[in-house]
């Protein structure tokens, strides 16, 4: 009889533990799927909705001006995407927020995440308005901070629809000097399931930009058209 006691302990103790095993991977797989629905609802509106409402930390840094320079990429944005950025250099970008005292300028490390809207110009060419991906490309799993400013030409232009997906292409710009404003919170960067995803969202994103920038009622964006000219046209800055 004791080992028949025995080898009943011996079964309900196994059982008992597999069924312990059993909870733990179920528990781990429902998480998973929750968290990739999650992903793949946020994938659904940067695609389709308006922009997202931004944190209240970088409401109050905006809108960030920053002066720098010009310089090559991973050109993925044109090869990859068809829709080229100016990239502007990690060494050289000055930065400046309305709510952080002049001497205490944000580094490009401080600069918050996600896809803005603003404006941009570049040596002597015109005002861009600009669709501004400011982070680490995480589709690409980037490991350095980058700052891409799409540059999109107005909708008379014949450059605005010339790229691979029907989006601005204009020249290269590479050591030219770029002004950059940015002035609105659009969404913050995600991972994308493929490049077709990625395109259409930050087609939406340049719709959305191109909706803000234009808004004549807006006093934000007058006034930082007005700085992006500063230089050239002898505005104080």
């Amino acid at each position: 009889r004791y080992q028949e006691n025995r080898f009943l302990h011996e079964s309900v103790r196994y059982s008992l533990t597999r069924c312990a095993v059993l909870c733990c991977v179920l528990c781990c797989v429902l998480c998973c799927s929750e968290d990739q629905i999650s992903l793949t609802n946020k994938q659904a509106n940067c695609i389709m909705s308006a922009p997202s409402k931004a944190p209240d930390a970088i409401i109050q840094m905006l809108p960030i001006r920053m002066k720098s320079i010009v310089v090559r990429g991973f050109g993925r944005g044109s090869s990859d995407l068809g829709i080229p950025t100016a990239n502007l250099s990690s060494d050289k970008t000055k930065c400046e927020s309305w709510s952080v005292p002049e001497e205490r300028a944000p580094s490009l490390e401080d600069l918050p995440t996600g896809i803005y809207w603003g404006f941009a110009k570049i040596a002597n060419d015109p005002v861009y308005t600009a669709a501004i991906s400011m982070g680490y490309n995480p589709t690409y799993d980037n490991k350095e901070k980058t700052i891409e400013p799409h540059l999109i030409a107005p909708q008379n232009d014949p450059r605005r629809h010339a790229s691979s997906c029907g989006e601005t292409l204009l020249p290269d710009f590479y050591d030219k000097p770029i002004r950059l404003s940015v002035c609105g919170y659009l969404r913050p960067e995600l991972p994308f399931e493929g490049l077709d995803k990625l395109t259409l969202a930050i087609k939406k994103d340049i719709e959305n930009t191109v909706r803000l920038g234009d808004d004549l009622t807006s006093e934000l964006a007058r006034k930082e058209k007005t700085w992006v000219v500063a230089l050239e046209e002898g505005v104080n800055a």
